[in-house]
């Protein structure tokens, strides 16, 4: 039990910048930050293949996307396309094994099509929680749970 909670104070360390480097560059926590600040708030989807198993299973693929990492590139490209300056906060991760869950909030401008929805130039916010299995320092397998409704909901607001 004590290795489980050094683990989940060292990823929130990182999450807040208490800590300036991760101890390695396969430290699970080190990962998950870094894929969040590359991949989905810079766009730098060539990191996917670096950082995602060959054999990547994702069970939360948008429709019409290819199954592993290239579903995985098309899902971050898709929501960029739709809010260009997407930025994310982790807000909690829990590291236990070969497992992360992370809750996390996403902020950006509306400036291209979401779901159908023409750009409306509002600033949105919205959390979502996601799930993760890793094996040798790479995501293998990834289930996520996003406030979709609340995100059209800002997107369809009067005023």
């Amino acid at each position: 039990m004590a290795e489980r909670i050094d683990q989940s104070t060292l990823a929130q360390k990182i999450w807040e910048g208490e800590i300036d480097s991760a101890p390695s560059p396969t430290d699970s926590s080190a990962l998950v930050k870094r894929l969040y600040e590359e991949v989905w708030s810079k766009g730098n989807l060539s990191l996917v293949d670096e950082f995602f198993s060959s054999n990547f299973i994702d069970h939360n693929l948008p429709p019409g996307v290819p199954d592993g990492r290239e579903g995985y590139k098309a899902g971050v490209a898709m929501i960029r396309a739709s809010f260009p300056d997407i930025k994310y906060k982790l807000d909690q991760v829990v590291v236990e094994d070969n497992r992360l869950a992370v809750r996390l909030t996403g902020t950006g401008t509306h400036k291209g099509d979401f779901m159908e929805i023409p750009p409306t130039g509002k600033q949105v916010k919205y959390t979502s929680m996601t799930f993760f299995h890793l094996n040798n320092g790479k995501f293998t397998e990834r289930w996520a749970i996003t406030d979709i409704p609340g995100l059209i909901q800002q997107l369809t607001a009067k005023g």
